[in-house]
């Protein structure tokens, strides 16, 4: 069967099974007919723009849809090593490469550092330990890594204003680099912040 055959088999399934949970939406209670609709494209496409990110709870008798992680979420290009600087502040939490070309707009968040229940930060445990602290101070650490990217860019983070996620797998190595308030200057290179000449 050609690749065109078989994209337009999955098309007509797709609309076949919409088409049996409209109907069945209409005699029964509309959650199952999304159910079925969800799995059926899921099981088609992979994808499941719509409700693959949430899972529906009810809170205090209102429904609410409840994220559920990064890992579940998004789908990433293989694990890597990575080298750069964290910066921790409030409502961001932001990644600059070592590496990055110079010239790039530093106050923009355009990567979202992420770290969930399944990252292994035991070989930094001066950050496991401030990892989430809200105390009213920022800081800016330099670390290394091992994770992964978001495959596509997007809308991540804080109000989706980076269009690039990095998730943590295993820290390997995280120096505290500075603690302030307030935040970074606009147009500062987080980079040429070295206390310690720590490389």
């Amino acid at each position: 069967m050609t690749r065109r055959a078989k994209v337009g088999w999955s098309i007509f399934a797709l609309l076949v099974l919409v088409c049996v949970g409209i109907g069945w939406a209409s005699r029964s209670d509309t959650s199952g007919a999304k159910r079925l609709v969800d799995s059926g494209i899921r099981l088609l496409t992979g994808h499941d723009p719509k409700f693959r990110c949430s899972e529906v709870e009810s809170v205090g008798g209102t429904r609410v849809h409840k994220f559920v992680g990064a890992r579940r979420c998004y789908d990433f290009l293989p694990t890597r090593p990575y080298d750069g600087i964290y910066i921790d502040e409030f409502e961001g939490r932001r990644f600059v490469p070592i590496d990055w070309a110079s010239g790039r707009n530093y106050t923009a968040p355009s990567i979202w550092f992420d770290i969930d229940e399944a990252s292994d930060l035991r070989m930094a445990p001066v950050f496991a330990n401030h990892v989430g602290k809200r105390d009213g101070k920022h800081r800016l650490w330099r670390v290394r890594f091992v994770g992964r990217e978001t495959a596509r860019p997007g809308g991540y983070g804080h109000m989706g204003m980076s269009k690039r996620l990095l998730l943590v797998d295993r820290m390997v190595k995280a120096d505290l680099l500075r603690t302030y308030d307030g935040y970074l200057p606009d147009g500062l290179d987080p980079r040429t912040i070295n206390f310690g000449n720590r490389r």
